[in-house]
């Protein structure tokens, strides 16, 4: 992830720039722009965030909103995510299939906090 910036407090925005891996690349491009913005905030157990891609000209083509859960259990956490998105456009088809890209950074995740 090339840039990244984040304001987590209702209302704050967020854009950042995902780079695709070589395969997905070949097909969309390498460099693709998200933005959104934070709708709740509860700290520690909730976010709820607009999550919408962008095309080369910064226009919207992909809406998208997430909800994050969060569930203490002690030594551990779970981590809930729903994420609904629409849009319209050639490249959308192409864009949901990254999502994986959730599954991925998910597993990143787990992985780097692992006792």
């Amino acid at each position: 992830m090339p840039h990244c910036e984040v304001v987590a407090r209702v209302g704050g925005k967020w854009m950042l720039t995902m780079r695709a891996n070589d395969e997905l690349a070949a097909v969309v491009g390498r460099d693709h722009r998200a933005s959104g913005e934070s709708r709740e905030v509860e700290k520690p157990s909730r976010l709820v965030f607009t999550n919408n891609a962008l095309d080369a000209a910064g226009e919207v083509i992909l809406k998208g909103l997430t909800t994050v859960t969060f569930e203490d259990f002690g030594a551990s956490s779970r981590l809930t995510l729903h994420t609904r998105a629409t849009g319209t456009g050639e490249q959308v088809a192409l864009m949901l299939t990254g999502m994986e890209g959730w599954s991925e950074s998910l597993m990143n995740l787990a992985r780097a906090t692992a006792a």
